[in-house]
């Protein structure tokens, strides 16, 4: 029950109940955060749910509450809090992640074989593209997915 609240305001945007569960369960936070719910047909940990949202305050709140060690945890796809980000287009998440912790995720595929610079060339988000090249997802630049498609592929679709 305190889990599909807590991944639900992590989703909604409600930093307020956020932080009341996180004041009554606060040497809990990191496993609160490690757990998977299904949230819009889609299994994910809190911080992912808030990083696909692209919740930014929530995000920096639930870090620094004490899930630091959920950054680079993957959801049952494989896909981390990195991955959620790259969709956002949102370069001041994706810094804030990568500034704490998430960097080891900058070349990691999910399930899909997608590493979080295809997600940002899929969603033409040259700014978050632009910066994962120039710090350090150079063996991502030609990872091929599940699909044989590499990041270039998916930015000529969009661009």
């Amino acid at each position: 029950m305190i889990l599909n609240a807590f991944h639900t305001a992590c989703g909604n945007n409600d930093l307020e109940k956020i932080k009341e569960i996180i004041s009554q369960y606060r040497n809990y936070v990191a496993s609160l955060c490690s757990f998977e719910v299904k949230i819009d047909n889609t299994y994910s940990t809190a911080l992912g749910i808030a990083c696909r949202k692209g919740h930014h305050s929530i995000v920096k709140y639930i870090v620094e509450s004490g899930a630091h060690t959920s950054i680079n945890a993957a959801d049952s796809n494989g896909a981390r809090p990195l991955h959620h980000a790259s969709l956002t287009g949102k370069l001041d998440l994706v810094q804030y992640l990568i500034t704490h912790g998430a960097m080891p995720s900058i070349n990691v595929a999910e399930s899909d074989d997608f590493t979080p610079l295809h997600n940002a060339c899929q969603f033409g988000t040259l700014d978050v593209v632009r910066h994962f090249v120039t710090n350090g997802a150079t063996s991502s630049i030609n990872a091929a997915s599940s699909d044989n498609l590499t990041p270039l592929h998916f930015a000529c679709f969009v661009w």
